[in-house]
């Protein structure tokens, strides 16, 4: 078993959009866990020279490693919103090539795409950090094809964006090592899922925290968004924290047990599934 804690500043904010849509997408409030995998896989694929296929395989491979995954803002709070903007339609439809000057409403649309600002709630002169925990069954990461490569700290400095290619972010802290895993009454700073057949007790918490429904990042048997979204497969809720004051991080209280327990390493913990799922 293996941990990760990763500091992630960001430039803006990012853009992550709940697929499924025709046409105007909101915005997620935190980087789905889905979406911090396929940045780590990123990575590794381009460290290992992977092709398309076998970097996709990736995203699937660390699913089958997954114990628990949780973010936690240190110094930020996300803001949702959505802007316009213009768009050229490269299509054939009905016989007919766009854009085409012949019918210029059907070659140009302006949906909304939505987008999350992380907005400073401290006034040091950093900017907005995220932390992510991180917890691995081991680092050995089997790819498509039967080869094996391993995730090591080195790997998660060089992780450059969170989402779209304009979710741009500096990696400021990477720290590996072993956590221990509790059972019981646990407090978290970090977002968790509530997954089926665990027995998650919520106790109490302080505010605030909010509920956003995700793909199930420890089942990835078919990585499909639009298929999960679309007909509600493979989908989890995930409680979320949200800042609204420097002196008082939000902390959820939290009874684990059966196959679902906490994840601790230093003053850090995360809830995830039990070892040997």
């Amino acid at each position: 078993m293996i941990g990760f804690l990763i500091d992630l500043e960001f430039v803006w904010g990012f853009q992550s959009k709940v697929v499924g849509y025709s046409k105007s997408s909101p915005a997620f409030t935190y980087p789905p866990p889905t979406t911090f995998l396929g940045a780590v896989a990123e990575v590794l694929a381009k460290k290992h020279s992977l092709g398309e296929q076998e970097g996709r395989s990736v995203i699937k491979a660390l699913s089958d490693k997954l114990l628990a995954i949780g973010v936690r803002p240190l110094n930020c709070i996300p803001l949702k919103f959505a802007d316009i903007n213009k768009v050229i339609a490269v299509r054939l439809t009905g016989g007919k090539q766009y854009p085409s000057p012949e019918d210029p409403y059907g070659s140009f649309d302006a949906p909304a795409h939505g987008r999350t600002f992380l907005s400073l709630v401290s006034e040091n002169e950093e900017g907005p950090i995220l932390r992510y925990f991180l917890t691995l069954d081991d680092d050995e990461i089997k790819v498509r094809g039967g080869g094996t490569i391993r995730l090591e700290e080195e790997d998660l400095w060089e992780i450059h964006r969170i989402g779209s290619k304009e979710s741009l972010v500096a990696v400021t802290e990477v720290k590996s090592f072993t956590p221990k895993v509790k059972d019981g009454r646990v407090t978290t700073y970090y977002s968790f899922p509530l997954l089926e057949g665990g027995e998650v007790r919520l106790q109490n918490y302080e505010p605030k925290w909010i509920l956003e429904k995700t793909i199930n990042p420890f089942k990835l048997t078919n990585y499909d968004p639009l298929t999960s979204y679309v007909l509600g497969q493979n989908l989890i809720d995930i409680y979320y924290p949200v800042i609204e004051s420097p002196q008082r991080p939000p902390r959820y209280i939290v009874e684990v047990g059966g196959s679902i327990c906490f994840y601790e390493w230093k003053d850090e913990g995360v809830i995830g599934i039990r070892p040997n799922k």
